[in-house]
């Protein structure tokens, strides 16, 4: 129990950020995980195309809001369940469950997937509007962002996508999000820390804005890859994992700082 409380419960608790035991088994979770959501897809007659990827998108900055209003203690009034429910690794479980509850509830009544995600992003983005007091941090990384990405996406644009050629630049968009407003907080704002364990190991406070291009790097080679060795479901799921990744974060990260 000692153990459990030292690399799981108490980093969750106190927001201290990850340490190698959870990051490593969070890791093997997600990867474990793909393969289920892959066939999950396919029992459900999903196709692995565009169309779904725009439909499930709400849900992904959904998850970065929810994120963001337990940062700033919106959700207290449900005592410790706020923990489990809206913080690592439980907000993806919750997102997922959202997310599963609309695609069911468009086959059976025909409400649109995207519909749903739209709505319960309104009705909490509402909520979280009146906690807003700030909106320089979000110039600072929207600026940041589309610097970086634009001679990115120029060299992306010359590659040929084998699989969903229109979205496979937004994972490495999504991950410039994260890195610059990761940046944007603890270079630009301060008061933050890096809570992941490799790039708080890397870079001091000075040097952190170098966390932006080794992250487009190492996020564009990730999609390049899935992109030569995988295809269908499994291509599919890969790339949009990979833009939750980054996308999640980057989304709370910025609210956060807003508030």
């Amino acid at each position: 129990m000692g153990f459990l409380e030292d690399y799981f419960i108490n980093p969750v608790l106190h927001g201290t950020g990850y340490n190698p035991v959870n990051t490593l088994v969070y890791a093997v979770l997600l990867v474990a995980s793909l393969p289920l959501v892959a066939r999950l897809m396919k029992r459900l007659g999903m196709r692995a195309d565009e169309r779904t990827w725009a439909s499930l998108l709400p849900f992904v900055v959904l998850g970065g809001l929810l994120r963001a209003m337990q940062d700033h203690g919106m959700f207290s009034f449900l005592g410790g369940a706020e923990y489990a429910l809206f913080v690592t690794p439980g907000i993806y479980l919750t997102v997922f469950l959202l997310a599963l509850a609309s695609i069911l509830l468009e086959k059976k009544v025909g409400i649109p997937t995207a519909w749903e995600g739209i709505f319960l992003l309104a009705f909490f983005g509402s909520w979280y509007a009146f906690v807003i007091r700030r909106i320089t941090p979000l110039a600072w990384v929207l600026g940041v962002a589309v610097l970086a990405f634009i001679p990115a996406y120029f060299v992306l644009s010359r590659y040929s996508w084998r699989t969903l050629p229109r979205v496979s630049s937004m994972p490495v968009l999504a991950h410039v999000l994260d890195a610059s407003a990761s940046w944007t907080a603890i270079s630009v704002v301060g008061g933050y820390f890096e809570q992941h364990v490799l790039p708080s190991a890397l870079f001091s406070p000075g040097t952190f804005w170098m966390f932006i291009p080794l992250k487009l790097v190492v996020a564009a080679l990730a999609v390049l890859l899935v992109d030569k060795y995988s295809d269908g479901y499994d291509a599919w799921v890969l790339k949009f994992a990979l833009l939750v990744l980054g996308l999640g974060p980057g989304v709370r990260d910025t609210l956060t700082m807003l508030a």
